[in-house]
């Protein structure tokens, strides 16, 4: 009988060695104890997930985990594309420049407000983007700079915006 507290029992598996030259399992101080795991999908472990559902017209919601949220392309119901792609960076961009603050010996950002502008060029595509970064704390101009820096190296949209970033896609017609 496993002797071991329900939590370990319930958890972890009993670790056992089977010695090359036995038929029994061993598990000794001096044995490598060995196990195989079951079997895990990393496909659902290692990823995001949103599905994207538009009836009509340019609007979007979006099913995130529990979560909804609309998307427009137009803006006139909701935020456009554009719009949801600043909000996002600048939403990530925030907890980066908290970790970055910490890491660059600024304990505490405190309130943090990013003005997020997005210029767009003659086809109504982004173009540019500008932070406008104002914190409570008090932080000098160098300290502020490196702060930025290293936001950037951790902030996960900033990295997501590359171009060697592309969807590969499928299409289904006659699905519903």
């Amino acid at each position: 009988m496993d002797q071991r507290p329900s939590h370990f029992r319930n958890r972890w598996p009993i670790l056992t060695y089977s010695h090359p030259l036995s038929n029994t399992n061993v598990l000794s101080e001096h044995s490598s104890p060995t196990f195989t795991a079951p079997p895990v999908d990393f496909s659902i472990a290692m990823a995001k997930h949103a599905t994207t559902v538009s009836v009509e017209g340019y609007s979007a919601t979006n099913e995130i985990r529990e979560f909804e949220t609309t998307i427009d392309a137009n803006g006139e119901d909701a935020p456009d594309t554009l719009e949801a792609l600043l909000a996002a960076y600048g939403s990530c961009y925030v907890p980066a420049l908290r970790v970055g603050g910490q890491q660059r010996g600024v304990d505490d950002l405190g309130r943090i407000e990013i003005e997020s502008t997005g210029e767009l060029n003659d086809d109504d595509k982004l173009e540019s983007i500008h932070f406008d970064i104002r914190v409570e704390a008090d932080v000098d101009g160098d300290t502020g700079e490196a702060i930025i820096e290293r936001g950037f190296e951790l902030c996960k949209v900033h990295d997501a915006l590359k171009d060697s970033l592309h969807a590969d896609t499928s299409f289904e017609g006659n699905a519903f």
